[in-house]
């Protein structure tokens, strides 16, 4: 026994080389502290923690805290698919974005066949949507037909065209001027044409049940102004019932507004948003469709068979369904989960997604399952 810096240091006898060690560095306090980082890597992972929470329900310092964290970064990689197979008939891809509070990061998602795969770029630009869609075609093997489910951002409309010629691509809108339209592309003998309609045309062909009605009920009932909903208007105009068919493709389902309409509203100053709108709609008038019928659905579907196609595909997957409840609206919702860990991402990509990791592996599992796949993990 030797006494240096304060601390008693012990010799091993049975080890080949000379070796020390002292009450910190012994295999009692190793396996203690292996304890208490699981503790706290399962309570991350499963729960809204932060560190001041981690240090007050478990009792260990924040400085061990963290460096048990940043060491299960690594961990990640190999839980991740590497592959997404999907023997369905009908294989649908739903893509989406989400801010991650952190320098402009942006998170990148997609649910295929039950499984989440994400990317964090710096920004949202067409660059960044290329890459991902590159590496999420690598990893993805399908049969039969594909049907990507995006919002309606315009970056998506060509990429997902080049890079899945074959795909049938659904563009739901957001916005409060065109809420309830849809636009569905496609391809067919090298043509691309688009399909302008609305989410009634597609979701009353197949058969609902007691829950969808009750959330259809109240959808009337708030956009006639019978009960109040934050953030919405009381009203809302009537949407055109009539389905659009056009040979091209096209962008926006309305017409956007001209500079001097513009100038005459109430902002004559021109916003950053409205600019970049402008922008986007040049495309639109470089190239523009060819309105071939409009008309109700059914209609179409007799006059253009390709489209009867399409239109069955779609209806397929979604006929009978609360558009809300699209089977990933509910996965995608990150936000309120990354808000709640801002303490602890420190502006670090790698933090972000072990953040994710937890979100999307352990936050809809049941307590005995969780305790499985935690250990699986650690």
């Amino acid at each position: 026994m030797e006494v240096q810096n304060l601390k008693k240091k012990f010799k091993c006898p049975n080890h080949p080389k000379i070796k020390y060690f002292n009450e910190d560095t012994c295999l009692e306090a190793i396996l203690f502290w292996k304890k208490m980082a699981k503790k706290i890597l399962k309570q991350f992972l499963t729960c809204n923690s932060t560190y001041k929470m981690l240090r007050d329900s478990i009792g260990a310092p924040i400085a061990f805290i963290r460096q048990s964290i940043h060491g299960a970064r690594k961990k990640v990689e190999p839980f991740l698919p590497s592959l997404i197979k999907s023997e369905e008939a009908v294989t649908v891809i739903f893509v989406d974005e989400s801010t991650t509070g952190i320098s402009q990061n942006w998170i990148y998602l997609s649910f295929v066949g039950g499984k989440v795969y994400w990317e964090i770029k710096p920004n949202r630009k067409k660059e960044n949507i290329r890459e991902f869609l590159i590496n999420l075609q690598k990893k993805l093997q399908w049969k039969g037909a594909l049907i990507f489910v995006t919002d309606g951002y315009v970056a998506y409309v060509d990429l997902i065209a080049k890079l899945f010629p074959t795909a049938i691509h659904v563009r739901q809108f957001h916005s409060k001027r065109s809420l309830g339209y849809v636009h569905v592309h496609y391809t067919h003998d090298g043509e691309r044409y688009t399909c302008q309609t609305t989410w009634r045309a597609v979701l009353s062909k197949g058969k609902a049940n007691k829950r969808t009605i009750q959330q259809r009920k109240r959808r009337k009932k708030v956009y006639t102004g019978e009960v109040k909903k934050r953030g919405r208007p009381k009203k809302r105009k009537k949407l055109d019932n009539q389905s659009y068919f056009y040979k091209g493709v096209k962008y926006y389902p309305l017409k956007r507004k001209t500079k001097d309409q513009v100038k005459k509203g109430k902002n004559k100053q021109k916003s950053k948003a409205t600019k970049k709108k402008h922008r986007a709609s040049s495309k639109a008038k470089k190239d523009p469709p060819k309105l071939l019928a409009k008309g109700p659905l059914k209609t179409l579907c007799k006059r253009f068979p390709h489209l009867k196609k399409t239109v069955k595909l779609v209806s397929q997957v979604f006929g009978g369904r609360f558009i809300t409840n699209n089977r990933a609206e509910n996965k995608f919702k990150v936000k309120d989960w990354l808000k709640v860990h801002k303490s602890v991402k420190n502006n670090s990509v790698g933090l972000i997604h072990l953040v994710l990791f937890g979100y999307f592996y352990f936050r809809a599992l049941t307590p005995w399952k969780k305790e499985e796949v935690v250990k699986q993990f650690l």
